[in-house]
């Protein structure tokens, strides 16, 4: 009781103390040290990747206020501009459009802006998704640290278990020790007994010897009474012979006290035997009572075993719960890929769209521009042609030197912006082609970007087909788990009918032996029952012994003597015959109770074979399920860490997509920008060079009007001249005969 009430107070004290590995770390297994190593290094590239989202958005507020700020400033330079300039028709219409054009610009950046809100909204999700699944993974982890102290505390049980069976290993061995010992003793009572019996039979040669000899001694008297009855004067020699007779008896009473003592040392020897034999029986009943003990600690230690099996089919079963959390978590995550995969390429398909659309546009306003340069360069081979015809009737005019300063001046003005239109058409034509090869370089561009998208959705399609077959390999092994997992329960219920049956063997073994104590019990009282017989026959001789004295002593007379040995050959008689039965049936009794020993001790023994045999093979099972468990728990782990560790990179490789495809982005839409800003420059050039070769065709137009009125001048001059030298003429005819006949009348 004392033991048990030690290792219970043990058991106490070990459930209720805390288990080494979780108070020292020196003990912790490297697997959870490698996943805290890994969380840590989790938490700081979350940690990084918040400061460098902060960065980020510090940077997209920065560009955001500087892009307010330039689209003030822009705004109020181009406000003073429209304010400063005069406004017609044509240049109402620029206003308009290019107010349209500012309002699309305003819907793009407005409509970029939602964009950029609809990405922030998205990370903010993915963060708290990032976050849910940082506490689930925590959880997780909780649930494994937790899953692992149940296993320790199995293994514990287990260890257990195991110096339990040690100790009843420990307690078969003392036990077939003292039974061997006992054996041992039992030889050598079995020697002694052997030996009594040897002293008894040579007791029962001399009693049977003495038994001859007062027969013989009955014959003589017989022969003394018959020659008594011949002649009663052979009564002095019948004294001689009754002499010789109490001699003889005399001497006979003296082997008899021998006999007696010798009796009497075989009591003492029987009593040293009976106590040799109780103490026997008291080891007998202890080591009963022993084995009675090691049944229970056996039962014990089988209700532990099932215990620990339930424990291990809970243990599995919450294992199993977490392969399916495994499962959810990896469906999740495929889910949450799929998603990315198909967020990406919407949003590539998004940004193809705006591109293509933005290229079309493009397409088109390259097109006007081509159609309204085709127009300039007509109108400018028109002015061309105009400046031509112009400087030739200039040449004209010069060569006939009939114009003043005046409209010289107002030539080489003419002449001076027909050049600087000439430069300004070259300087058209120079910026149109710069153009030109921007859109194709941009155009170059966009479709390589194209390409590179391209490229980076085929290899993230071939990434998630090799996510779909991992996860089709691990659902397989998955599969696989699940029926190894029913194989070891399937030997886990074999185990325990095996554990059942053992059970059932060994209450048939209590049984029988009990049933051997019960026949050890009637050995030993029948063996009382011949000691006691023994006894009673060794009184009835003693009491024979003092009546033959009595009647040797006292009676003198033949017919008594007769009398007194036919009593003494009947009272001799009975107690041999009862004695001779009473040995028959002890030994009998004996033979039976070695044979039961016998056949106990070998029923024992291969009982203890047995379960020996079992307790092997049930250890050499639960090693195995053990390992096969730490291998499969292993293996998950370790595909568990693959798992998270593709996670990790696919996650990586698609923060790294998002950055590129929105650097791209940005740097397409500022190029664009640049481009828009470009053409609107260029457009505004080509309204002010289109405004001063209208300023041109004016004053064109206007020189030709003053020309035509010159030429309409002159030729109204020339005709006044010739009109006034006709009548000069005339005159001069008419005065010449009037001086003629004043001549006359002079003379």
């Amino acid at each position: 009781m004392a033991s048990e009430l030690e290792f219970l107070r043990d058991q106490d004290v070990e459930c209720n103390s805390s288990a080494p590995w979780i108070t020292d770390q020196g003990i912790m297994a490297p697997l959870i040290v490698e996943y805290d190593r890994h969380m840590q290094q989790m938490e700081k590239q979350l940690k990084l990747y918040q400061r460098q989202m902060v960065d980020v958005r510090a940077s997209l507020e920065q560009v955001v206020r500087e892009n307010e700020r330039l689209y003030a400033e822009q705004r109020l330079s181009i406000d003073k501009q429209l304010q400063s300039l005069s406004v017609d028709e044509a240049e109402a219409l620029a206003v308009t459009n290019l107010e349209e054009q500012l309002k699309c610009a305003v819907e793009e950046k407005e409509r970029a802006l939602q964009m950029w809100q609809v990405a922030a909204q998205e990370l903010d999700r993915l963060q708290k998704l990032y976050q849910t699944t940082m506490r689930d993974e925590h959880i997780h982890t909780a649930q494994h640290y937790h899953t692992q102290s149940q296993i320790s505390q199995l293994q514990q049980h287990t260890q257990k278990l195991q110096a339990t069976n040690q100790t009843l290993k420990s307690t078969n061995e003392e036990l077939l020790k003292t039974i061997t010992e006992q054996s041992t003793e039992l030889e050598e009572l079995r020697n002694q007994l052997r030996q009594a019996k040897l002293d008894l039979r040579t007791a029962t040669a001399k009693v049977d010897e003495m038994t001859k000899l007062m027969k013989s001694v009955q014959d003589q008297m017989q022969r003394t009474e018959e020659d008594a009855a011949e002649a009663h004067g052979r009564e002095e020699a019948s004294d001689r012979r009754l002499l010789q007779l109490q001699t003889a008896l005399s001497q006979i009473e003296g082997r008899l006290k021998v006999a007696s003592q010798e009796a009497e040392s075989v009591r003492k020897k029987e009593v040293v035997w009976e106590k040799q034999v109780g103490e026997l029986q008291s080891r007998c009943a202890a080591l009963e009572d022993d084995k009675f003990e090691a049944f229970q600690r056996l039962r014990d230690s089988l209700q532990l075993a099932e215990e620990a099996t339930l424990q291990r089919d809970q243990a599995q079963l919450r294992e199993k719960q977490r392969v399916e959390e495994l499962e959810r978590m990896k469906e999740g995550m495929k889910q949450l890929v799929e998603e990315a995969a198909v967020r990406t390429r919407k949003e590539v398909e998004c940004v193809r769209q705006q591109c293509n659309t933005q290229i079309h546009r493009l397409t088109e306003e390259l097109a006007a521009l081509q159609l309204e340069c085709s127009d300039k360069q007509s109108q400018l081979e028109r002015a061309h042609r105009e400046r031509k015809a112009v400087e030739e009737e200039l040449e004209k005019v010069y060569r006939e030197g009939r114009y003043g300063e005046t409209d010289l001046r107002k030539v080489e003005a003419l002449h001076q912006r027909c050049l600087n239109a000439e430069r300004m058409k070259d300087e058209l034509e120079h910026t149109l082609n710069t153009t030109h090869s921007n859109m194709k370089k941009m155009e170059l561009e966009l479709s390589e970007e194209l390409l590179r998208c391209q490229e980076e959705v085929r290899r993230l399609q071939v990434a998630l087909s090799s996510t779909r077959t991992e996860c089709s390999s691990v659902s397989e092994e998955r599969l696989n788990l699940q029926q190894e997992n029913q194989q070891l329960h399937k030997d886990m219920d074999t185990l325990r009918k095996e554990c059942v049956s053992a059970q059932r063997h060994a209450k048939l073994q209590v049984h029988t032996h009990t049933h051997t104590h019960t026949l050890r019990r009637e050995c030993v009282s029948a063996q009382r029952h011949a000691k006691l017989q023994v006894h009673t026959h060794t009184a009835q001789r003693v009491c024979v012994c003092t009546e033959t004295r009595q009647t040797a002593g006292t009676h003198t007379h033949t017919h008594t003597h007769t009398h007194c040995a036919k009593s003494v050959c009947l009272h001799r008689d009975t107690p041999n015959c009862r004695y001779t039965h009473t040995h028959t049936h002890t030994h009998t009794l004996r033979k039976e109770c070695v044979s039961a020993q016998r056949h106990a001790k070998l029923q024992v023994s291969h009982m203890q074979q047995e379960v020996c045999v079992r307790e092997q093979a049930v250890e050499s099972r639960l090693r195995e399920m053990e390992e096969s468990n730490k291998h499969s728990t292993a293996e998950l782990q370790r595909r568990l860490l693959a798992q998270q560790h593709n996670n990790k990179r696919y996650r990586e490789e698609s923060i790294q997509l998002s950055h590129t495809l929105q650097h791209t982005i940005t740097s397409l839409r500022a190029e664009l920008s640049r481009q828009k800003q470009r053409c609107q420059e260029l457009e505004m050039k080509i309204h002010s060079e289109q405004e001063k070769i209208l300023e041109c065709e004016r004053e064109v137009s206007e020189q030709q009007e003053k020309n035509t009125r010159l030429q309409t001048r002159l030729t109204q001059a020339e005709h006044r001249a010739s009109i006034a030298s006709h009548q000069l003429t005339l005159m001069t005819q008419r005065r010449k005969p009037a001086s003629v006949m004043d001549l006359g009348t002079l003379e």
